[in-house]
């Protein structure tokens, strides 16, 4: 036994001598890695090889952790370094070490041009590369420079409007639609949650804003169709978004005329290496927005006070674990590799948000002049009430990210939205509707001159609704080979969501001395249903110039028992060129896209509830190409997409503003062709521009109209934007900002009249915004900016509708006591100022 014992002793000592006199050779090495955005790349593998000494027969594999980092111990001499990460170009590096050395080898990876992803901004010089992923579209400006695109609204949705296929007729409103669809088809994502909007909501005036914060963002992703079975069940698109992930204490503040927000992110410290971030961050972004002068622009004179406040938080904690042993495999072919431990498995993650919102008005007159140069109307109207909109929503979620293998990461999310609205209204108005003197040479010219109609009119309504949901989901991505080639994505949700609904409204109308109540509802529903969604998706790359993805979703809901399967498939190819990466590339998308019922859609015209609704059903035909080229010096993009969209069971709705309403039926079937092109780059150096170009038709055939195929409320066949920067040339501190946005006038026509249902169409759309940008500079250069830790103030003034065009968003229907029903015209805003004041520091 003592033999044992005094062996056991000698191994041990032996082993404590081997390793001090190793850890006194030995250097420390580490090796950091972040992408041309300055942000770090995780789950890189880096693979070092012993040049200068046949010892080491093994490379030694390293992965990086969540701040881009790993660090190991190395014998002196010569070593060759290699960076692999799907997605990023390879890099490699010899370098020399001695004993008992402290080395930091940081690098920065490029994306490749070809793979797949999902980025469409980023803040890297070259703003005209590929889209990562298939038909999600690049959008060519850099988060910084996000909030330099003229707009009223500090969200990332109303600076969609100069993309190709997207479509914002209201500059009050941050909805649109997209290739022909509705503002309900449309996913919105942020850091992986799924975003709701309100559900009562009637014009744009009430909306306040969108719910993401311009200011917070890191990336953005927006496809107009063809999106892969990972993203959830909608017909039209999907706009992804991903908020910072703070590396150091800094903030904004920002004062204007209409929005005042407050942004301020931090990292925890790092007892162990201060060069580096700590294991928490934070990052709380605040709002407030108001739109009382813009609205003071409009034909509705009265008393207008909206508010609408929120904050935004996200929390992120990285628990320190003890790195797991690397352990060494062997291939068929005898090769032999390391299969690296993993860097901090865990990532913890809270999102914490709240909107409160009320929008009130106190009408006192009308007075809108409408018609052609030969038949002018003008209606008048005197109001007295009020009209009040309210609602206060959160959405909350929790995530938890874990990575047991450098090839398995699992996701793990709950999240929670409620939102609780009312909209109250009672409003009496007289009316009276005349012809307009056109003669220039009469003395009562531009006078009213004969009366058509005169009445009155009182609208009342009490509707209340409240909407819950819970959510639990899991996601898996899981690398199929060690090179990351190939990947399996799967994932599995469960959603229980709650609806109280109360809708009781009325019109009545006072005309000729007869009054009468029309378009009376009443009606209270409480629904609850279960959902359960799934998908299963894989990623394949065939060669360097071949991208292969295929996936499906299933989704199933209580309500209506529906099961659904939609098969969806991408490819990409890019010609090969044998000494530079290829300036073309193609893409083909097809696939099912179903979209159950939310709430709304099961809610017809007079309040009732079809809760036998099935999902519409859209088949998506896409193709598209990129294309790259650099003139005068600068880089330049095209892109072109064509689309065909089959769609069935869809059901039919109206629009009145921004508010639908469903016929609760699903007796359609439509479809939606069209194109779309933008032409992006640098036509000043260093500042991104872009035009674009979109062609549509949309067209429907109601079962029960027997008129066959006429307009959908969407079919805008044209819609040209641009959005164009240029600064002085030995000045350019000072900028200017150009948005201009046209689209062909929407079909509309009489509410609730099937067989005039789209017969007219509406003028055009036309906006012109322009703003200028000034870099303010202190007077005493960087050691005093650094002193008051002020990075940079801007001052910007920007000029909306500067040709104060009349943008018609809706029609008021007047109608007398013999249904005869006249069409006003509501515009939209006219010529506003604003200005703003943005500090970073």
């Amino acid at each position: 036994m003592r033999h044992y014992l005094h062996f056991l002793l000698s191994v041990g000592f032996g082993c404590v001598f081997l390793s001090n006199l190793y850890a006194q050779e030995s250097a420390f090495v580490r090796v950091k890695i972040k992408d041309r955005q300055n942000h770090p790349i995780d789950s890189v593998i880096i693979q070092l090889t012993r040049v200068s000494n046949e010892k080491d027969i093994f490379p030694k594999l390293l992965l990086t952790d969540s701040s881009g980092i790993a660090t190991t111990f190395l014998t002196p001499g010569t070593w060759q370094i290699n960076i692999k990460k799907s997605s990023y170009l390879e890099q490699s590096q010899r370098f020399e070490i001695s004993p008992a050395q402290k080395l930091l080898l940081p690098f920065v990876l490029a994306e490749k041009e070809y793979l797949l992803g999902t980025t469409i901004i980023r803040d890297e010089k070259n703003t005209t590369d590929f889209g990562k992923e298939p038909f999600l579209q690049n959008f060519p400006i850099r988060p910084k420079d996000i909030n330099r695109i003229p707009s009223p609204k500090s969200d990332i949705e109303s600076r969609l409007a100069t993309l190709p296929g997207v479509v914002i007729n209201n500059e009050f409103s941050s909805q649109y639609r997209v290739r022909g669809g509705n503002f309900d088809e449309n996913l919105i994502y942020v850091n992986g949650v799924e975003i709701y909007r309100p559900q009562l909501v009637r014009s744009g005036q009430m909306e306040g804003l969108g719910f993401t914060n311009a200011n917070l963002v890191k990336e953005v992703n927006f496809s107009a169709g063809g999106f892969p079975a990972r993203y959830g069940d909608k017909l039209s698109s999907v706009l992804e978004v991903t908020y910072n992930t703070p590396e150091k204490f800094q903030g904004s503040a920002e004062i204007g005329l209409l929005t005042t927000q407050f942004n301020l992110e931090g990292v925890s410290r790092n007892r162990e290496d201060s060069t580096q971030p700590g294991r928490f961050t934070w990052l709380v972004g605040a709002r407030r927005f108001n739109l009382s002068s813009l609205l003071n622009k409009t034909d509705n004179r009265g008393d207008y006070r909206p508010s609408f406040y929120d904050i935004q938080s996200v929390f992120s904690y990285t628990p320190k674990i003890k790195t797991r042993a690397s352990k060494f495999r062997t291939t068929r072919k005898g090769e032999t590799y390391e299969v690296p431990g993993i860097l901090d498995p865990w990532k913890f993650t809270a999102i914490l948000t709240g909107a409160y919102n009320q929008f009130l008005f106190f009408p006192s007159s009308r007075f809108t002049t409408f018609g052609s140069l030969q038949a002018v109307l003008r209606l008048y109207v005197a109001q007295d009430g009020r009209e009040e909109m309210s609602y206060l929503t959160n959405t909350n979620a929790f995530i938890a990210e874990h990575r047991p293998s450098y090839r398995l990461k699992l996701r793990y999310i709950v999240s929670t939205f409620r939102s609780i609205e009312a909209e109250r209204f009672d409003v009496e108005g007289a009316y009276r509707l005349s012809d307009v003197n056109t003669n220039t040479a009469s003395e009562d010219y531009g006078e009213s001159v004969f009366d058509r109609s005169i009445g009155g009119q009182i609208n009342h309504g009490r509707n209340y609704l409240t909407a819950t949901v819970y959510a639990a989901e899991q996601q898996t991505i899981w690398f199929l080979d060690r090179h990351f080639k190939h990947t399996l994505q799967a994932g599995f949700r469960y959603q229980y969501q709650h609806i109280d609904d109360q809708l009781e409204e009325y019109v009545g109308l006072d005309s000729a001395g007869y009054f009468k109540i029309i378009d009376r509802i009443k009606s209270a529903h409480s629904v609850s249903s279960h959902r359960y969604q799934g998908y299963a998706q894989t990623q394949w790359k065939l060669s360097p110039q071949h991208v292969l993805v295929t996936g499906i979703r299933m989704n199933y809901w209580d309500l209506n028992n529906q099961l659904l399967a939609s098969p969806r498939v991408q490819f990409v190819y890019t010609p090969h060129l044998k000494d530079s990466v290829s300036p073309l590339q193609f893409r083909l998308a097809s696939g099912w896209y179903q979209q159950p019922p939310f709430y709304r859609e099961l809610r017809d015209f007079n309040g009732n509830l079809n809760t036998q609704l099935k999902a519409q059903r859209s088949l998506h035909f896409i193709g598209g190409a990129d294309y790259k080229f650099n003139s005068w010096g600068r880089p330049f993009k095209i892109l072109v997409e064509a689309y065909y969209k089959k769609i069935d069971n869809v059901i039919p709705y109206e629009i009145d503003n921004v508010r639908i309403r469903y016929y609760a039926t699903n007796q359609a079937k439509a479809y939606a062709y069209g194109l779309d092109t933008r032409l992006n780059g640098e036509f000043i150096k260093g500042v991104d521009s872009w035009f674009s170009m979109g062609l549509l038709r949309t067209r429907e055939d109601l079962a029960f109209d027997n008129r066959g195929y006429i307009q959908r409320p969407s079919n805008q066949w044209l819609t040209l934007g641009m959005f164009f920067q240029d600064e002085m040339p030995h000045n350019p501190t000072f900028k200017a900002h150009i948005q201009v946005i046209y689209g062909t006038g929407l079909p509309f026509g009489p509410p609730r009249v099937v067989d005039q249902r789209n017969v007219f169409n509406a003028p055009a759309y036309r906006r012109f915004d322009i703003g200028f940008s000034k870099l303010l500079t202190l007077r005493s250069s960087q050691e005093r900016r650094k002193k008051l830790s002020v990075e940079s103030i801007w001052a910007s003034i920007e000029v909306y509708n500067i040709l104060a065009t009349n943008n018609v968003v809706s029609y008021t229907w007047i109608k007398d006591i013999y249904n005869t029903q006249f069409a006003v015209p509501n515009y939209l805003s006219n010529r506003m100022l604003n200005a703003r004041v943005l500090v970073r520091f």
